[in-house]
């Protein structure tokens, strides 16, 4: 069994991403966090600060202003949507978001509070759904760690640490997906 679709697991809560299902994707996700993390911080709607990000820059002074009340550089770029950052990484790396990709999920570190806030997002996103046979990779964003966690052991508080071999960081995520989705039609 794989999870539907495309998720971000972060502040105990689960995020749909499919941005070729639903209105974002991923990145599209972190963008209007940052934007209303940025709005915040300033004290600013966040429709004004995306019609100001989407159109020709940042008035006079923003910066400094956003920069003084807390903002981190990246954020004014990723608001801005300006090309060269990668936002998943920003996401499971700074804030320690868990990026959801089927039955692979990518995230800082692998420790029992990032297990419990996946599993918690897993029972999230599936619901009443039966969840014995499932299988799902974790895998550690910038590491070689990876654990097999299986159905069985999200409805227990029990996880395995028997460190496994899975398809792991950004790429071979994508490549892993790729294969699995691939029409029968094309498997000769």
């Amino acid at each position: 069994m794989n999870l539907l679709g495309e998720h971000w697991i972060h502040d105990g809560t689960v995020t749909y991403c499919d941005g070729d299902v639903g209105d974002m994707n991923h990145e599209g996700v972190v963008v209007d966090h940052v934007r209303h993390v940025l709005a915040d911080l300033v004290g600013m709607e966040v429709d004004y600060l995306a019609a100001l990000a989407e159109g020709s820059g940042w008035p006079q002074g923003f910066v400094e202003q956003a920069v003084a009340a807390g903002a981190v550089d990246w954020y004014l770029d990723a608001a801005r949507g300006v090309f060269g950052l990668d936002l998943r990484q920003k996401a499971i790396m700074e804030w320690g978001w868990h990026a959801v990709r089927l039955n692979l999920i990518e995230t800082r570190v692998i420790n029992d509070r990032t297990v419990a806030e996946i599993k918690d997002g897993i029972w999230e996103i599936l619901g009443d759904l039966p969840k014995p046979s499932a299988v799902f990779w974790i895998c550690e964003y910038e590491g070689d760690r990876k654990i097999l966690l299986t159905g069985a052991q999200v409805e227990t508080d029990e996880w395995d640490a028997d460190w496994k071999e899975a398809p792991c960081g950004p790429n071979a995520a994508v490549a892993q997906m790729d294969k699995e989705m691939e029409p029968d039609f094309y498997k000769k």
